[in-house]
């Protein structure tokens, strides 16, 4: 448009003598611009309808550039979650190995625990059958004792009518002998002393008939412990070892020891000195306990209870801590009684110190 009228202006500011000579090319200007005209309208009609397709192409890479960056977001949230899932499942597994860990720990806590109850258990089972036998041998023994006691009973009463018919006839045998003829110097000294025609009598006195009765009676037996210091010594250990078997340990230590003040030198003395020392063990009191059975080993080194003392020796240096001693000690007991009880159990637990 603005081309058209500054054409028109120029044709206008030409003079008029010139218009006639310019009319042909005004008129074929005016036909070619509206040419123009009509091309530059259908030109701005299609650029329009281009520029509308390019806003509807540019919206829709908006909407591509929308939605790639939208899954690219849900990639990386995928990402993330799978980043996130996999740390939670290693944690998972981290946490439950951990507690599988924790778990196998409490087991084997459990299974030490167990292992020392069982350990007192058989050590309490195997005293209990110690003190079961002593209960055996101690009542064998005072049995035994009853017995021959009750055999010389008898055997005494059985000889005593023997003995009594034996006096009977001696004492007969006086009395027929109180009248007897004298000696031939003892007559012709008592025919010159008596009167013509006189009978001579010699009366014998009792006396030597009496001595005679007395000199076969029979010795009495040698002297030792009647039956009621038997019973007494043996009530003494029994009241003793009663009052070990109801735990009362500190009570049996002092009935232990009274007894053996009182009867050091008693077949039964050396158990209870290992009493003693079996008492000090339970108490926890392990030195002391060592001390009773070594004075046992020394004292009585013979006595039946020597493999239990050393036995007991060795447990409570272990207890101590003290294992080379220990070590020491269950190798002697099973080197000097090795077909005893308590040397099997000596290798047993030598075998737990190596």
């Amino acid at each position: 448009m603005m081309r058209r009228f500054s054409i028109f202006r120029s044709f206008q500011s030409t003079p008029a003598s010139q218009g006639q000579h310019w009319l042909p090319l005004v008129a074929l200007a005016l036909v070619s611009f509206e040419s123009n005209a009509a091309v530059d309208g259908e030109a701005r009609v299609q650029i329009s309808r281009q520029q509308t397709q390019l806003v509807q192409f540019q919206n829709q890479v908006r909407s591509l550039d929308t939605w790639r960056a939208e899954i690219q977001t849900h990639g990386d949230e995928q990402k993330i979650a799978g980043q996130k899932l996999a740390q939670v499942e290693s944690e998972g597994a981290n946490r439950g190995v951990v507690q599988l860990l924790n778990r196998v720990e409490g087991l084997n806590t459990d299974l030490n625990r167990l292992r020392g109850q069982i350990e007192v258990l058989t050590n309490d089972i195997n005293n209990a059958q110690k003190r079961q036998r002593d209960m055996y041998v101690d009542l064998d023994t005072r049995l035994r004792r009853i017995e021959q006691q009750s055999a010389a009973a008898r055997k005494d009463q059985t000889a005593l009518p023997a003995l009594e018919e034996r006096i009977r006839k001696l004492e007969q045998a006086a009395g027929g002998l109180t009248t007897i003829p004298a000696p031939v110097a003892s007559a012709a000294a008592a025919t010159a002393a008596a009167p013509p025609g006189g009978v001579t009598t010699v009366s014998t006195p009792v006396a030597p008939a009496v001595t005679t009765v007395a000199a076969v009676q029979p010795s009495p037996p040698p002297a030792g412990p009647s039956a009621v210091d038997q019973a007494e010594i043996q009530r003494a250990y029994d009241n003793a070892y009663s009052t070990y078997r109801v735990s009362d340990y500190p009570g049996a230590i002092r009935g232990f020891d009274g007894f053996l003040k009182t009867y050091p030198k008693h077949q039964l003395a050396p158990n209870a000195q290992y009493w003693i020392g079996e008492s000090h063990f339970h108490l926890h009191d392990y030195r002391a306990a060592i001390e009773a059975q070594r004075r046992l080993l020394g004292t009585y080194p013979d006595s039946a209870k020597a493999p239990d003392a050393l036995l007991i020796i060795g447990t409570a240096e272990t207890s101590l801590g003290d294992n080379a001693a220990a070590r020491k000690t269950f190798e002697e007991l099973i080197a000097r009684y090795p077909n005893t009880e308590s040397a099997e159990k000596a290798k047993g637990r030598l075998a737990k110190l190596k």
